[in-house]
């Protein structure tokens, strides 16, 4: 649902997979689409988010530290158009923003924000 809070709890390694536009209809419902994702529980598993398309969609943006950490956050990644939740790093509190800005029947694109304590 747009406009979600996703709870993570790194108690497990699983992924959380972004929805992907394959039509036209399903592109303009999809536009704005957004979600905050953040961890509740921090434990010894890696978390990411994929995306919902690996050949076509699109996942990227930047993660900032609480701490003004001019590397950003290493407890959150955006690389290879998947964001990890880094285990034994991540803090509770720890999230990303994911909007939509553009969707056609074949290309879905995220931005990601997000602010890390580390």
């Amino acid at each position: 649902y747009s406009g979600a809070i996703i709870a993570i709890d790194q108690d497990a390694a699983y992924a959380v997979t972004l929805p992907t536009a394959t039509s036209t209809a399903e592109a303009a419902k999809i536009l704005g689409w957004h979600v905050r994702i953040i961890v509740v529980d921090a434990g010894s598993n890696d978390v990411t988010v994929v995306r919902g398309d690996a050949s076509n969609d699109f996942l990227m943006g930047t993660v900032a530290s609480a701490a003004g950490d001019s590397n950003a956050a290493a407890g959150i990644t955006v690389s290879g158009h998947t964001v990890t939740f880094a285990n034994g790093v991540s803090a509770v509190g720890d999230f990303v923003d994911i909007t939509c800005v553009s969707a056609t029947d074949s290309n879905t694109v995220f931005t990601v924000s997000g602010l890390a304590s580390t």
